[in-house]
């Protein structure tokens, strides 16, 4: 399955589920985020972390697409190798580049959940 096929068919069983942005909690999306995505993103300013050449929360949350790239994040490269949504089939395919970290279905809900907070401060 390419890539991109694998990111429709994350956003239509995302869109199925019925669940709304809201449905999930800002404050643990955002431990998780410090825990393991400051490993390349910057989260946060208090943060502090990441890589330089990846994009930072603030910026992926300015873009028109940002619910969308949240939603199917882990579908997407860099992230298709180490990033494992339990009940999900990993990618055999595609060896890890760094430790790969298992995160549940609602962890999604919960990331996208506190990108929406970043993306209402940048707006005000």
């Amino acid at each position: 399955m390419s890539a991109r096929t694998a990111i429709v068919i994350a956003t239509l069983v995302t869109a199925a589920a019925g669940k709304a942005l809201a449905d999930g909690d800002a404050a643990a999306g955002r431990a998780l985020a410090e825990d393991q995505c400051a490993r390349c993103h910057v989260v946060s300013e208090s943060s502090g972390m990441g890589i330089e050449s990846t994009p930072s929360f603030r910026l992926l949350v300015g873009l028109p697409d940002w619910k969308a790239r949240f939603q199917t994040f882990y579908a997407r490269r860099p992230h298709i190798p180490f990033v494992l949504v339990r009940g999900r089939a990993p990618r055999p395919d595609v060896p890890a580049n760094i430790v790969p970290f298992e995160i549940e279905p609602e962890d999604i809900e919960n990331l996208i959940a506190f990108a929406g907070t970043i993306a209402a401060e940048a707006s005000e």
